[in-house]
Parts: structure tokens; C-alpha cells; sequence
């Protein structure tokens, strides 16, 4: 069970299929186990499966291993309501937690906790999983407004958390940030609700810095492919960009420019032209890449 939800949380569209499949044909769909061991598998891995099966930019074959897996679970579902009852979750009861659902990769990109990191997640041995369901709609400022309430909700009512963890965004945050923040306003949203990540390209000069998380507003991540600048001074012109696409209504279009980095700090002295293209690094998704002029590496699209 614990595979079949690190494979939901993979970052290969491929492994997150198979587990997909795995999970309705070979679990709730399977002819072999017994419905006790169904009912066993569901109350331990219920709520995580709602976490890791969300909607996301994945293609269509994903959107179809999706809804079979679904199709099955929910079969499952009502037969227990019709021949058990339904499900007894008892109030206070840990719900399962599985730290090998955090690939090398996504550890490598927790910043905020880096080294606190492996201890909270080998430690932990539960978890609450919080979803802004039927948010979709909402105008994005609205929706980071609310989201960010919630999570301040949730580390009022839940004061023996350690950790928050963003699955849109691959961040991990110490609860104790959360509950000392003093930021106001959808920078809120851009603090914790998205992640830049930092990667060195092999066999090159080259780095790479990204954002992960706007998607969840349905607006671009940010992406800056480049060489000699000190990754910092990138990580915070994408942070700054990022509450400026926010706030304004995402208006950069291509060809646009934005402000660039002088000397560690963002000057109109520096222009550095924008366009959207498909990301560099997983998951595959759109971004507005910044071109940062003699700093920029490799190619872009016409």
C-alpha cells in the first residue's frame, strides 16, 4: 500500500498511471482480497489518496487511469454501504503516513526545513489533509485568501503539528512559520503556497530556477534558465514576479518585459523579456520564462 502511494505522488506521469491502475484494478477492484483486507486498505489510506488523486495539468490518458481508479474505489464504496453499513472511522484514530511517498527529488527542493527535513518526515507518523474542494472557480486572489485562512485554521485547531506540507508546490514548512507569520495580503499565498527551485544543470555552468504552485490559481509558474548570477538573487526576482502576476491579474504577455536584477536588486535599469513556453523541468506545464539577457542560457521558442 505504501508503493502504491509513493507512486501516486511521483513526478512521473508514467508511475503515477501505473499506480493509478494498480490501485483500482489490483485493490478495490480486486477479485482475490478479501473485503476485510479492502476495508483495512481504505481506512488506512483514505484520506492520502484523496490528497495525491487531484486534478492537474497531466494529460488525457492520466484523466482516464484517474477515472477507473476512481470508478473502482467508488464501486467499492457503495457495496460497504450497502452490505456493512458503511465505513466507522473512530474520531482521534491516526491516519496512515507513508514518507517514502517523497521522492529524492521532491526532498531535494524542501528549502524552508532543509535541515530539519528527513527528521520530520521520519518521525511523523500521522497526518491531517486539509482540500479547498469546489475552489476552482473562485477568482484567484480570492482563492489564495482562502486557502491561506484555512491553513491558519487548520494550525490553530491542530496545535501539536510540526509540519505543513504543500502538495501543489512540494513545500515543507515547520508549523511554528505558520503560526508566527506576519505577512498579510496574497503575499501570503506566495510564501507558502509556492516553491522556487533551484537546479544545476549537468555538464554545464548552467542553473535553473523555478516556481511551482501558481498553478493551483490557475495562473503560470515562473521559469529563468541561466548562467554567472547568484541563484538567490533569482530565487527573489521570481518571488517578487510571482506576487506581481498574483495582484495585477496575470497581464505579462509575450514579448513583455519586466524589470530585471542589478547588483541583487531589481532595477528598471535591467529589462528582461518574457514568454510563455513549456517547462523545462517537471511536471510538464506552462510557464512564463524570463529571458535575463547576457545572463540567459540555451534556446527559446519562436
Amino acid at each position: 500500500l505504501g508503493m502504491m502511494m509513493k507512486g501516486l505522488a511521483a513526478t512521473s506521469e508514467s508511475v503515477r498511471q501505473e499506480a493509478l491502475l494498480v490501485l483500482g484494478d489490483c485493490v478495490f477492484g480486486s477479485q482475490v482480497l478479501s473485503g476485510h483486507e479492502k476495508r483495512r486498505a481504505f481506512s488506512l489510506a483514505a484520506q492520502k489518496i484523496l490528497f495525491l488523486m487531484k486534478e492537474d495539468s497531466s494529460g488525457d490518458l492520466t484523466f482516464y487511469y484517474r477515472a477507473a481508479a476512481l470508478s473502482r474505489i467508488y464501486r467499492f464504496i457503495k457495496e460497504q454501504e450497502l452490505t456493512h453499513g458503511g465505513f466507522r472511522f473512530q474520531t482521534g484514530d491516526r491516519v496512515a503516513f507513508f514518507p517514502g511517498t517523497f521522492d529524492p527529488f521532491t526532498r531535494s527542493q524542501m528549502w524552508d526545513c532543509m535541515g530539519e527535513r528527513d527528521q520530520i518526515l521520519a518521525e511523523c507518523r500521522w497526518q491531517i489533509v486539509g482540500v479547498d474542494m469546489l475552489t476552482a472557480a473562485l477568482d484567484p486572489l480570492e482563492r489564495a485568501d482562502l486557502d491561506m485562512d484555512f491553513l491558519e485554521a487548520l494550525a490553530e485547531l491542530f496545535p501539536t503539528c510540526v509540519a505543513f506540507y504543500f502538495q501543489n508546490c512540494g513545500k515543507l514548512l515547520k508549523a511554528e512559520e505558520v503560526r508566527g507569520n506576519t505577512i498579510t495580503g496574497p503575499d501570503r499565498f506566495i510564501r507558502f503556497g509556492v516553491n522556487a527551485r533551484f537546479f544545476n544543470i549537468q555538464g554545464t555552468d548552467d542553473m535553473l530556477v523555478d516556481t511551482l504552485g501558481m498553478s493551483t490559481l490557475f495562473l503560470p509558474d515562473l521559469q529563468y534558465h541561466f548562467h554567472d548570477m547568484d541563484p538567490n538573487w533569482v530565487v527573489g526576482h521570481a518571488y517578487s514576479v510571482a506576487s506581481y502576476l498574483l495582484l495585477a491579474g496575470n497581464p505579462i504577455q509575450d514579448g513583455e518585459t519586466v524589470d530585471g536584477v542589478l547588483d541583487g536588486a531589481i532595477s528598471q535599469e535591467v529589462q528582461w523579456k518574457c514568454q510563455h513556453e513549456g517547462s523545462l523541468i517537471q511536471p510538464p506545464r506552462e510557464v512564463l520564462d524570463i529571458f535575463m539577457g547576457e545572463y540567459a542560457s540555451g534556446t527559446r521558442e519562436n
